[in-house]
């Protein structure tokens, strides 16, 4: 499948396989956060105790992860200087109706 549509990228192939990797990395990053919380609210519904370090190492992980996923949506608006050039002609046009 890649291979049918690798020709038409040209120089945005760099681009393309950027934009998967952030893909990746933001669906784990969101994701990360619900298997910390289960790795809390788990032992708790089983009526074991967790110390406060557990949960704090628990907590700092779901911290870091809204980081890392929310420093990949930041750069998505710092991308949009890279846009292709039909797309800006064809949003000038749409703003020119108007």
């Amino acid at each position: 499948m890649f291979k049918k549509v690798a020709p038409y990228m040209g120089e945005y192939k760099k681009y393309t396989f950027r934009a998967v990797m952030m893909m990746c990395i933001g669906i784990v990053a969101k994701i990360m956060p619900y298997f910390f919380l289960y790795q809390i609210v788990s032992p708790l519904t089983k009526g074991q105790s967790i110390s406060l370090e557990y949960v704090m190492l628990r907590v700092f992980g779901i911290l870091l992860s809204e980081i890392i996923y929310s420093a990949g949506k930041t750069g998505k608006t710092a991308s949009r200087k890279y846009r292709e050039p039909w797309y800006r002609t064809y949003k000038k046009g749409i703003y020119r109706r108007y």
